[in-house]
């Protein structure tokens, strides 16, 4: 609706259906339909549905998470008590930056935790700051 509307207000006819796709925001949680992240607050989202489907959008920046949680970083989604069951397809999206610096934390990192099959695909990475034994 909102895109028809744009079009439209700009002159155009409407849109095209491909314009409604792969929208931040958008998917059900399903593994057909996977929540679609596309910013640092997305991915840290995870945490709020550890059974859902998650896939990238576009490659993320994760360098501001250096200044989170008082400087720990990134808090992993799962834990030994609620671990991830998901997934997260990263497409071949990348994670830049990713600080997670809980040296005292053991299985800190992106995922703290998984329950069942390894819970990521294409997933990359260009610099993530881990303790010794990372998730």
């Amino acid at each position: 609706m909102l895109c028809f509307l744009l079009g439209l207000m700009l002159g155009g006819g409407g849109c095209n259906l491909f314009d409604l796709i792969d929208e931040p925001g958008t998917g059900d949680g399903t593994e057909d339909n996977p929540y679609l992240i596309a910013t640092l607050e997305d991915l840290q989202a995870m945490e709020d549905d550890l059974w859902a489907h998650y896939a990238l959008l576009n490659d993320i920046d994760a360098t501001p998470t250096a200044d989170w949680n008082g400087g720990k970083g990134f808090a992993p989604v799962g834990s030994h008590d609620s671990p991830f069951r998901g997934s997260l397809d990263g497409r071949g999206f990348v994670i830049n930056g990713l600080i997670v610096d809980r040296p005292a934390d053991s299985n800190a990192g992106l995922f703290g935790a998984f329950a069942g099959r390894p819970g990521w695909k294409t997933l990359l990475s260009r610099k993530w700051i881990l303790p010794d034994r990372v998730g």
